[in-house]
């Protein structure tokens, strides 16, 4: 749980990409909004460069989730 505050963002997804990550939340059982937070951290912070193993399957599908939003 996040102890600071939040901002409220508002960004556009294609319908594949929204229904991609609607399953996978609901396959987690987490939300949207934790699944785009967490991999937007893990972009920032560096941890998806190539060169770094990602372990966890939902860490894995969110990056491809938000690199294929930010390649457009």
């Amino acid at each position: 749980m996040y102890t600071h505050r939040m901002v409220r963002t508002l960004f556009h997804l294609d319908e594949a990409i929204h229904a991609r990550l609607r399953d996978l939340a609901r396959k987690k059982g987490r939300t949207v909004s934790e699944l785009v937070r967490e991999a937007l951290v893990g972009l920032i912070s560096g941890a998806f460069d190539s060169t770094t193993q990602i372990n966890r399957s939902v860490e894995r599908e969110a990056h491809e989730l938000v690199a294929a939003e930010l390649a457009g």
